[in-house]
């Protein structure tokens, strides 16, 4: 027995050395998980060590309130101010976290968090009302009306690690602020403003980083003077970084950096005598800076690059002096509505644009490429006879454009990669001659875009790859476009809005996202010889145009329909060869008065012609319509003149009543419906007299070999003869 209770004992004494040891192994090891502890605390940020108390929210009125504040230090003066420090306060969605309200003597709110303030229109995390010589240092405000709200003061300076974020409205809201510092802060995720100053002066934000406000804009000044914006970084806003709106006078905007905003990085308009320099402004969605309704600015020594619109934009603004900046896939963009708009700025070839200098003339006759050494860019004002020959301007916006200048030549450039609006722009521009320029693979626009010109010669460009048109002509005259190619545009190959009398032949359009050629109430226009083909829209689209003639065009293979017209009245369509579209060969909306004649329309995918219950008074001459997957000719018009036509291998020859009241020796024969080897009865014979089954089938095979089975139609061929052709090309409405 005592050995069995000896066991014991040396087993529980055992027990006890185990637990003994394991505690002193743990006291051990004790003392450096508190020492690694503390260690990644000291190396935060010291302010935000300190604990935050809970408090209710704070309201003072006056310097009496302010004295009589308990929960503060300091005595109020210069050298001792009062400081408001280390409180967390919820306002409970009612009223300001913080507001203090007409006090002068020194005060400082430092490491106070404050959030949930109400919702009236003056809420906010900290709120100053008339008050003087106030500090806000390294607090944090957020999911309130405004951050910070401050009304009517002087000498307030926002400073340190101060965060604001998430609120409502604008994250920091100033009006009538005047000789005080904002720096160092942050600003980001608001649902407006990250900083909006309004109605202030001399005042200077300084090393702020506004980010991610969700409307509006970065930095927004309003009729405000002598702001100064120094090496703020401004970044990932709605709208524009930073925003000079309204009668700001004598602001300096410099050293910033301003990227990846919605619009432009710096937006000045109706702003005088601003000073913008030495900025970083890129990707930005419009423009680097962008000046508009403003004069005497002066823009210096920024780098701009990759906007998406320009790396400058001056629009109808007077006196902006532009040197030494560096642009890089951008340019500087001059838009305006008169030639002062235009002519009075000074733009100095230190300017560069991809390392190359930028050429602004104005009033001059007869330069040449002596006056455009490695230019990077070509912008002449009230310029004549001038020859812009064989220079690089890729990777530009605006590579040349012309206001109020006549008779130039643009020739054999390569203004590929172009970006903004277009790679090269007439404005109130007449006679000049556009030719054998390479403007393609840009995000751009346009490649080409005349506004308000006449007579000008567009002749021999490749314009592909465009945003939006290969060529894009808007209230202008007697243009001639021919021999371009127009390939590969997001939406339509030509474009021609408000504009009369221009004259489009001979030219390739094919494999455009949206439409071949589309014409906007522009009329009296023509389009000869021209291949339109493979585009993914409708080849041609008359919307609202009148009096136009397409002749002798390819219309071929496009996924809508060949020739779509829509209230496009007294068209004429001649000689056209309109093959194999996916839909109609031609469709008519709403128009009247229409000729369509000695037209070869073939295997197409649903009708060869189709006419609405809208059309009246046509007449459909000497046409081909075989091998159309439906109705050759579809008409549900009336008054309608249907003669000489040759129907035949269509899937569905089912006719409107119209086309029997006044159809004249057509030739039907071999199409798919039972009965439409011949014509229903009329007062003229409209079947094919003597015509066997075996001559039809002869015929059919023959057109099919012919025509069907080649992939593009013969160039020169026309389906009527020489005496037929002359017929059509005189024939009156």
């Amino acid at each position: 027995m005592a050995k069995k209770n000896k066991k014991l004992r040396n087993k529980e004494t055992f027990i006890i050395i185990i637990l003994l040891s394991s505690v002193l192994l743990l006291m051990a090891l004790l003392p450096i998980e508190l020492k690694t502890n503390f260690s990644i605390k000291d190396n935060s940020d010291q302010t935000n060590l300190k604990k935050l108390a809970t408090h209710a929210p704070i309201l003072i009125d006056g310097d009496t309130q302010l004295d009589a504040f308990p929960d503060k230090s300091g005595s109020g003066t210069y050298d001792d101010p009062y400081i408001i420090a280390n409180f967390e306060i919820d306002a409970d969605n009612n009223g300001s976290a913080i507001e203090i309200r007409k006090t002068t003597k020194y005060l400082e709110i430092r490491n106070c968090t404050v959030f949930s303030s109400g919702t009236a229109t003056y809420d906010a995390g900290i709120k100053l009302d008339n008050c003087v010589n106030v500090k806000i240092i390294d607090c944090t405000s957020y999911n309130n009306r405004y951050g910070l709200y401050i009304v009517d003061s002087l000498n307030i300076t926002i400073s340190g690690s101060t965060l604001f974020f998430n609120n409502s409205m604008d994250g920091i809201y100033v009006d009538n602020l005047r000789n005080s510092t904002i720096s160092g802060i942050t600003s980001h995720s608001n649902g407006r403003d990250g900083l909006y100053e309004s109605y202030s002066r001399n005042n200077v934000i300084s090393g702020v980083n506004v980010s991610y406000n969700r409307n509006y804009y970065g930095i927004e000044i309003f009729r405000s003077n002598f702001t100064k914006l120094i090496g703020n970084t401004v970044s990932h806003n709605l709208y524009d970084g930073i925003y000079l709106n309204v009668e700001c006078y004598n602001s300096t905007v410099s050293g910033n950096t301003i990227f990846n905003n919605g619009y432009s990085g710096i937006y000045v308009r109706f702003s005088y005598f601003a000073n913008i320099s030495g900025n970083s402004a890129f990707s930005n969605d419009g423009s680097g800076i962008m000046i508009m309704d403003s004069q005497n600015n002066t823009i210096s020594h920024n780098q701009l690059s990759n906007n998406f619109y320009a790396g400058i934009k001056i629009q109808e603004s007077e006196n902006i002096i532009l040197f030494g900046n560096e642009l890089y896939s951008n340019g500087v963009v001059l838009r305006g509505a008169d030639k002062t708009d235009f002519a009075t700025h000074t733009i100095e070839p230190t300017n560069l644009v991809n390392n190359k200098p930028i050429y602004y003339y104005g009033d001059k006759v007869g330069l040449a490429n002596a006056n455009f050494l490695n230019a990077g860019q070509v912008i002449l004002v009230n310029c004549n006879n001038s020859l812009i020959d064989g220079l690089d301007l890729s990777r530009c916006s605006d590579g040349v454009a012309l206001f109020y200048s006549h008779s130039n030549v643009i020739q054999n450039n390569n203004l590929s990669y172009s970006v903004g609006e277009q790679g090269i722009y007439l404005y109130k521009s007449h006679y000049n001659t556009i030719s054998q320029n390479e403007i393609s693979f840009g995000s751009s626009s346009y490649g080409v875009k005349v506004y308000y010109s006449n007579f000008n010669n567009i002749s021999g460009n490749t314009a592909s790859f465009h945003q939006d048109s290969g060529i894009y002509i808007r209230v202008s005259n007697n243009n001639t476009c021919s021999k371009n190619s127009l390939q590969n545009n997001n939406k339509n190959g030509f474009y021609l809005a408000w504009a009369y009398n221009n004259s489009l032949m001979q030219n390739i359009i094919e494999k455009n996202t949206q439409k071949g050629v589309y014409l906007y109430k522009s009329d009296n226009n023509t389009f000869t010889d021209n291949e339109i083909q493979d585009n993914l829209g409708d080849g041609v689209y008359l919307e609202e145009s009148r009096w136009n003639i397409l002749l002798g065009n390819y219309i071929l293979r496009n996924q809508q329909v060949g020739i779509l017209l829509y209230q496009a009245d007294f068209t004429k369509i001649l000689q056209c060869n309109i093959w194999q579209n996916n839909q109609h060969g031609v469709y008519f909306q709403f128009s009247a008065t229409c000729r369509i004649l000695g037209n070869n329309i073939t295997g197409n995918g649903l009708t060869g012609i189709s006419i609405d219950s809208f059309a009246s008074n046509y007449d459909v001459i000497n046409n081909i319509f075989s091998f159309n997957s439906q109705e050759g000719i579809e008409c549900n018009g009336s008054n309608n003149l249907f003669y000489l036509n040759r129907i035949f291998a269509n899937a569905n020859c089912s006719l409107s009543q119209q086309i029997v009241d006044r159809g004249i020796e057509n030739y039907w024969f071999n199409n798919t419906i039972e009965g439409c080897q011949e014509e229903p009865s009329s007062p003229t014979p409209r079947g094919i007299p003597g015509f066997s089954m075996v001559l039809c089938l002869s015929i059919i095979m023959l057109f099919g070999i012919i025509q069907i089975l080649s992939k593009v139609p013969k160039k020169n061929y026309h389906p009527t003869s020489n005496l037929q052709y002359n017929f059509l090309i005189s024939y009156k409405f």
